[in-house]
């Protein structure tokens, strides 16, 4: 299987520190490797750098929607989940105080991270781009026509030079610590993000189908895989699970929501992600370009973490190009602008739809009403499942 395959890197440590890069991609999840993958194919120097070996395990929902998929498509991907043999999926039941409803979807995929990630990474290595795993780094202070770098890795420590950096490392990601251009602000009361594998699956659990169970507490969502394991998926109150364990919240969670019982939560290998809160001042400074949840976080219940991730790693490309071309001014405003233009009103949506997950009156209402008249959910099926346009260069 593919998700077992090692992924080695194509450079050293030396080979980071030995030339001024056009371009350096801090992670490579769907946005750095996308990025990467783009730049190099247009003739940039790339050096694409993850903190991890891979294959690798991310907390993530594993579900590809609609406006995913047009992504790929549009950068000549379109037959990368078949490739990789990766079940449709064309429903979801949502489940809450024994109340259900199931929708349709546009066709979306289910691929594990493992698989996913480490593939786009491919991509990127053949356009061209260099891969180096196991290294975090840090990002430093701007010189006259670069970007400073320091590089850690079981080799050693290094410096390095790059024209332009993009950092793709999450929400969670270190690289912009001693970088003054760009604060952060905190969210209070953000939900925590857990994951957790299964080889069982509930009783009338059908493949292409997200089950998506809510409660008081949060949300917990199940999702079958190309290899046929169950990707467990939620975000919880932190609170809540102070008191217990994430899988006992995940369990409870799921027994009061009316759909098929999930078994074992509580004893399953959960991984989690620090509070979903990080929110950065802008996404752009010279020579410096944030992209996926690094530039803005996306509530996962509605799929739109992976699409904005893509969407993201897409089209930032014209920007560093930009950029590279010496507009290094321009570049930063524009990708301000289309940053805007693609995240901010779904990003309002989705935290519009995600409080109301926090509401369990309405949220008991909606399914009820859903359940008899499940057309009334098209409008905003359709939204979340649109495909975004680059910007009119």
């Amino acid at each position: 299987m593919l998700s077992h395959q090692n992924l080695p890197p194509t450079c050293t440590l030396a080979d980071a520190r030995s030339r001024q890069w056009d371009v350096l991609v801090i992670g490579s999840g769907p946005s750095g490797s996308l990025s990467a993958r783009q730049l190099a194919a247009s003739g940039a120097s790339v050096l694409l750098v993850d903190k991890s070996e891979f294959p690798r395990r991310k907390v993530c929902g594993c579900y590809l929607n609609g406006s995913a998929l047009a992504t790929l498509r549009s950068v000549g991907l379109g037959e990368l989940t078949a490739s990789l043999n990766a079940p449709s999926v064309d429903r979801v039941r949502m489940g809450s105080q024994g109340r259900t409803a199931e929708l349709s979807l546009p066709r979306g995929a289910a691929i594990s991270r493992e698989v996913l990630d480490s593939e786009l990474v491919r991509h990127a290595i053949s356009a061209g781009a260099e891969f180096l795993s196991g290294a975090s780094v840090r990002v430093g202070a701007l010189g006259e026509q670069e970007r400073l770098f320091e590089v850690s890795h079981a080799e050693g420590k290094c410096g390095g030079r790059a024209k332009v950096i993009i950092v793709a490392d999450g929400v969670s990601g270190h690289s912009l610590r001693e970088c003054t251009d760009i604060q952060f602000s905190f969210a209070p009361h953000s939900l925590i993000g857990t994951a957790a594998m299964t080889d069982t699956l509930p009783d009338g659990y059908r493949k292409g189908t997200i089950h998506m169970a809510i409660g008081k507490s949060g949300y917990v969502g199940a999702l079958q895989l190309q290899d046929g394991r169950l990707d467990v998926a939620g975000a919880f109150d932190p609170d809540e699970i102070k008191r217990s364990s994430v899988g006992e919240v995940a369990q409870a969670i799921s027994d009061g929501s009316g759909l098929p019982q999930l078994r074992g939560l509580a004893s399953l290998d959960w991984r989690g992600t620090p509070p979903l809160s990080r929110t950065p001042s802008r996404p752009a400074a010279q020579r410096l370009f944030l992209v996926g949840d690094a530039a803005g976080y996306v509530e996962p219940f509605t799929g739109e973490g992976m699409s904005w991730a893509l969407a993201s790693g897409r089209s930032v490309v014209p920007c560093v190009a930009e950029a590279l071309d010496g507009k290094v001014d321009e570049a930063q405003l524009r990708w301000v602008r289309e940053h805007r233009r693609l995240l901010q009103s779904r990003q309002r949506a989705c935290r519009w739809l995600t409080r109301g997950l926090r509401r369990p009156v309405l949220v008991g209402a909606a399914i009820s009403l859903l359940s008899r008249m499940p057309s009334l959910a098209s409008p905003v099926v359709s939204w979340i499942n649109r495909s975004p346009s680059l910007e009119a260069s």
